[in-house]
């Protein structure tokens, strides 16, 4: 009966669940010089962007809600005084856009002792007819230790695969007709 307080104990913490809302930080404005005029939609599909991401490592769980929401407010952020309206929604696409950005995320904890969360998010911008004008993708791996910052590294590593994958695909948006 010893060691069985200790034994529990570590089971107990090796066991915990980690939950957090994420909440991104606004994206710098996109330099887009043809799109005063452009309407935009951001378009959120459940099978693209989760509003609910579960991962495991290492005995612990992290969960984490409102990515649609997080991902929204940062795409508008570097639209915001670029175009004409930006608009987000969940699917299906509305009609009467100029463009249309449909994100894709996915977020994985991995590792023993050293931790990583891998955020790989890819932007795909379509005109109104559903050609492909702008690709962009983001892939960034943040390091936690388990018992510090495991949701907090997940919300930076998003938060830096947005910004790479943002940056690559909405400047498609100036080469629509």
């Amino acid at each position: 009966m010893r060691g069985w307080l200790p034994l529990a104990a570590l089971t107990t913490l090796a066991a915990c669940t980690h939950e957090r809302t994420l909440s991104l930080a606004t994206h710098a404005s996109m330099p887009l010089q043809r799109s005063s005029t452009r309407k935009v939609a951001i378009v959120l599909e459940d099978r693209l962007v989760s509003p609910r991401y579960e991962t495991s490592t290492d005995g612990h769980n992290f969960v984490l809600y409102g990515a649609p929401r997080a991902i929204a407010q940062a795409l508008e952020s570097a639209l915001a005084g670029r175009v004409a309206l930006v608009h987000s929604v969940r699917a299906p696409a509305p009609t009467g856009f100029d463009a249309y950005v449909f994100p894709a995320l996915s977020l994985e904890a991995s590792g023993l002792v050293k931790h990583h969360c891998t955020a790989r998010l890819a932007v795909e911008v379509r005109d109104a007819a559903g050609q492909t004008v702008g690709r962009g993708h983001g892939e960034a791996d943040e390091v936690f230790y388990i018992m510090f910052s495991g949701t907090e590294a997940c919300e930076t590593a998003l938060a830096a695969a947005l910004g790479d994958a943002a940056t690559q695909a909405l400047p498609g948006i100036d080469a629509l007709p």
